[in-house]
C-alpha cells in the first residue's frame, strides 16, 4: 500500500481529496483499496457508490 502516498501527496497537494474506500485517512494499515477526488462533493458520492 505504500506506493499510494507518493501520489495522496500531489493530489493533496492539489487541492485534492485522497482516502480509503471507507472515507479514512490513509495509514500504514490500510487496506490498499484508495480513492482520489478533486473536490469533497464528488469524493462522497464516490464512497457513496462504493458502500453499495
Amino acid at each position: 500500500p505504500f506506493d499510494v502516498y507518493a501520489c495522496a501527496a500531489v493530489i493533496e497537494g492539489a487541492g485534492g481529496h485522497f482516502t480509503d474506500w471507507q472515507g479514512n485517512a490513509l495509514s500504514f494499515d490500510m487496506a490498499g483499496t484508495v480513492i482520489a477526488a478533486g473536490d469533497p462533493k464528488r469524493l462522497s458520492e464516490a464512497l457513496s457508490i462504493l458502500q453499495l
